[in-house]
């Protein structure tokens, strides 16, 4: 789990599925906090209660073989648009791309996925809504998921485009339509609990023959958010902003001339002087919120 001005900031953006991941060690449940219900279900090499990124409570980690969190089919997770939001450590290549989720449309064909490819770029998987068949659409991000660093992703779909962000940055935009087309949904669908097209967390849900091979995430991922449109590019770098804020934590009596604040990550950083309360805002990493000492 990431600080709580992250999770607000999430929250604030409307997810139809949050699932933060900072459940005790043991849990076999992914709660979603949305409140939408779309609460998940752990399988295989799934371990709670890891350091949390960026300086956040509790992380999940997957041990890039068998670990997959799945949430069933609903309603709320067949958005016609979509930003995909996830924090990962990624600890490195097993020789198949590694899915942060995916949800299936039918087995072994995606409707909307999010993954690390063996060289560490982002890539993203889009079944669109046209006639005839559907066709699935893919991006891959510029820039790479740095091996055992802490990487904030994101992706949005606009019915127009797929934009890949890495940090809060922009990475990469990937026109797919001259006109806005629909992501393919599966709702409604019988049965609605159907697993074939459920949602599934660090690994994919079907495993089709010949192929053996599950496609499970190697290293934790955190904060976990799913969105039925395109954030904009301020809320997304509000986001990962979020988790670098500065807390003003102590300060001197009236007439003092120091305070004290830290990072996210509970480093502490002392400074100087009789700051006037407000907010200084560095569109490169932090936001300081400090008070006059007295």
């Amino acid at each position: 789990m990431a600080n709580d001005d992250f999770a607000a900031q999430v929250l604030a953006d409307g997810p139809v599925g949050y699932w933060r991941l900072g459940e005790a060690p043991g849990s076999v449940t992914a709660m979603d906090a949305s409140g939408n219900g779309n609460d998940g279900t752990c399988s295989g090499g799934v371990t709670f209660g890891q350091p949390g990124l960026y300086g956040g409570d509790t992380a999940a980690l997957f041990d890039g073989s068998t670990g997959r969190i799945s949430v069933p089919n609903s309603a709320t997770l067949n958005p016609a648009r979509i930003t995909m939001e996830a924090m990962v450590r990624w600890d490195g290549p097993t020789g198949f791309q590694q899915r942060i989720l995916e949800k299936e449309s039918y087995a072994g064909t995606t409707q909307y996925g999010l993954s690390v490819l063996p060289d560490g770029r982002v890539h993203v998987e889009l079944r669109r809504r046209v006639s005839g068949s559907a066709q699935v659409v893919v991006a891959d991000s510029a820039g790479l998921v740095a091996r055992a660093a802490e990487t904030h992703i994101a992706t949005t779909y606009d019915g127009l485009g797929i934009q890949i962000y890495l940090n809060g940055s922009l990475d990469s935009t990937t026109p797919v339509n001259a006109s806005p087309v629909d992501i393919d949904t599966k709702w409604p669908h019988s049965p609605p609990d159907d697993p074939e097209v459920a949602l599934a967390i660090g690994d994919r849900m079907s495993i089709i023959p010949p192929d053996t091979h599950h496609r499970t995430f190697n290293g934790l991922i955190d904060e976990v958010a799913l969105y039925p449109e395109a954030l904009p590019v301020t809320r997304i770098r509000g986001h990962f902003e979020s988790l670098f804020r500065l807390q003003l934590v102590a300060s001197t009596n009236v007439g003092g001339l120091w305070h004290t604040i830290r990072h996210a990550d509970g480093s502490w950083v002392p400074s100087f002087g009789d700051v006037k309360a407000q907010e200084v805002n560095d569109p490169g990493h932090f936001s300081v919120v400090a008070c006059a000492a007295g």
